[in-house]
């Protein structure tokens, strides 16, 4: 290598002819230090993700309140090839609190949740791309690209949504964030309950819910059964 050859690297701190005992030197450790870097962006560990955070914001990230469904991962769902999506949950991602919101692609044929209403969340669907099926109550209604539906609460409004086109559903889905549900499922018989401090990731996601349970319909029993 040249005696006049210099390192020009991006976190250099001085130039050094790289065949003197100083510039061998540097140029070791900054070739390590970039081969170091480089893999670890590469492989996007959790801990380096947080660090990000702690400092301003995560990786890649505008604002605290903004996000992009790039930065993440979906949740994949596919049920005995009836139910199935990706869902991207935004709204944990910007420190939503209140409204939650989330985005929804249903491949072709497959319906994204069993049909179920909702006693203190109300919740609404905006079409983006696509064309589908909604079921509100005892109605089925085909919808497409621009359609608004909103979801009371309330056994008159179960719902679900199925695509029954060729092509990707994709949907933007609001809500409420009451952390004391109760949700109906019609069609099985079921009712779930959920009781958490904090709901932003979900019914079905917090970390550390109070109550939360799935159960058949039954009989009910005495107030007293099992107390005295």
């Amino acid at each position: 290598m040249p005696h006049n050859e210099t390192i020009h690297l991006k976190y250099r701190v001085r130039e050094e002819p790289v065949d003197t005992p100083w510039g061998r030197i540097l140029f070791e450790m900054y070739t390590r230090r970039a081969r170091l870097v480089a893999r670890l962006l590469r492989s996007k560990p959790p801990w380096l993700n947080l660090a990000y955070t702690y400092i301003g914001g995560p990786m890649g990230k505008k604002h605290p309140n903004i996000t992009n469904i790039s930065e993440f991962d979906p949740r994949v769902e596919n049920k005995e090839g009836k139910f199935g999506f990706r869902g991207w949950r935004l709204g944990p991602q910007v420190g939503s609190k209140s409204i939650g919101c989330s985005y929804f692609e249903i491949e072709p044929g497959l319906q994204a949740f069993p049909n179920h209403f909702h006693t203190a969340n109300e919740e609404a669907l905006f079409v983006l791309e696509g064309e589908g099926h909604v079921r509100i109550g005892k109605d089925e209604v085909a919808i497409s690209k621009g359609d608004y539906i909103a979801f009371p609460v309330g056994p008159d409004h179960a719902h679900s949504v199925r695509n029954s086109s060729k092509s990707i559903l994709k949907l933007l889905s609001m809500s409420t964030l009451i952390p004391v549900e109760i949700v109906g499922y019609p069609d099985s018989k079921k009712t779930g309950i959920f009781a958490m401090a904090d709901s932003s990731k979900g019914l079905a996601s917090a970390t550390k819910p109070w109550i939360r349970g799935l159960f058949k319909e039954q009989p009910s029993v005495d107030y007293y059964e099992g107390e005295v």
